[in-house]
């Protein structure tokens, strides 16, 4: 049996860095900048964000609770609502109750696995396109070989 596929990564510290670096630096550019070991080891993180305490599901089983199965119990913040209805209007991220399941039926298609199976190609055509991104001139991000040979 082959071995897991594993992206590339950033380094990765013990504990979650600070808020404020999301607005500066690698971290500003990439959600996944940042993201500790802990991130990989717990199945909840709770943070303190500007003086707003953030609940952050991170296990599987945990994510499938709060987003699909007891979705009704996990209202988003009025402050997530606020910055995001401008932006994106009524969508999926900023929804919640009948509006959110409908939106969330919208979308479910585009992420079944055939769906995510046939942009594969397309990931990869970019990718090799591009054969600089994902390459650090510190060699700090790990390598794996992939599961399948991109074309």
């Amino acid at each position: 049996m082959s071995d897991s596929f594993i992206p590339p990564y950033p380094p990765r510290g013990a504990g979650p860095v600070a808020p404020w670096r999301g607005f500066f630096g690698e971290r500003a550019k990439t959600a996944v900048y940042g993201w500790s070991e802990r991130a990989f080891r717990e199945w909840h993180l709770t943070r303190d964000v500007f003086g707003h305490t953030i609940h952050i599901p991170l296990h599987p089983d945990a994510v499938q609770r709060v987003l699909l199965d007891n979705a009704a119990n996990y209202q988003k913040p009025k402050l997530v609502k606020q910055v995001l209805k401008p932006t994106i209007g009524h969508g999926l991220l900023s929804s919640d109750g009948e509006l959110w399941r409908t939106q969330r039926k919208i979308v479910a298609a585009s992420f079944a696995p055939p769906a995510v199976d046939a942009l594969v190609p397309v990931f990869a055509d970019w990718r090799n396109a591009r054969p600089t991104i994902g390459k650090r001139a510190d060699a700090t991000w790990r390598h794996r070989r992939p599961r399948r040979q991109c074309r």
